[in-house]
């Protein structure tokens, strides 16, 4: 359990700071992505939590991607982008099937927690950014919500931190 809590606490320090750097536009905050991404997946996969764990997977498959493109000044969504989300889908969708049998607020809590994440990704692809981020702060609050039932205090307060930049991106946009 302790070394749960030193990958839970690495984890979200890396991913809080490449929000930071991404936020600012610094593309030192793409690895932070990846190795915090990379991390949160070990971590849920560990507890068990498979689907979540899988949907992780693809979010630092896109955070790699999404290295490259900034690295060579590439904007939009092109074929790679549809693949890794489509994968990252099918592959939760399997598993969202497989979990829904069992019952149960958790598995089916993943599964919207998947789809709110994607969708969030096409949408702030496709620039439409109000509705991408109004996706990103659904995500950011289950997770806040399942990850302190599973009693991931550092997730808990990176998903805050994440609410808060969300309600700020949001509120830039609609003024």
């Amino acid at each position: 359990m302790k070394n749960l809590k030193i990958l839970e606490g690495i984890s979200a320090i890396s991913l809080l700071l490449s929000k930071a750097l991404l936020a600012f536009e610094i593309l030192l905050g793409w690895p932070f992505s990846i190795f915090g991404y990379v991390l949160v997946a070990v971590y849920n996969f560990l507890r068990r939590d498979t689907l979540l764990g899988s949907t992780v997977v693809g979010l630092a498959a896109m955070s790699s991607y999404g290295w490259y493109k900034w690295s060579n000044e590439l904007s939009g969504l092109f074929q790679t982008d549809y693949f890794i989300l489509s994968l990252t889908a099918i592959f939760a969708l399997v598993i969202y099937v497989k979990e829904a049998r069992k019952g149960g607020l958790m598995g089916h809590l993943q599964g919207l927690i998947t789809i709110s994440t994607l969708s969030a990704f096409i949408l702030l692809g496709h620039h439409m950014f109000t509705l991408g981020w109004i996706a990103l702060l659904t995500s950011h609050t289950m997770l806040a919500y399942f990850y302190n039932k599973k009693d991931a205090k550092y997730y808990v307060w990176l998903q805050i931190a994440s609410i808060a930049i969300a309600l700020t991106k949001i509120v830039n946009l609609l003024i």
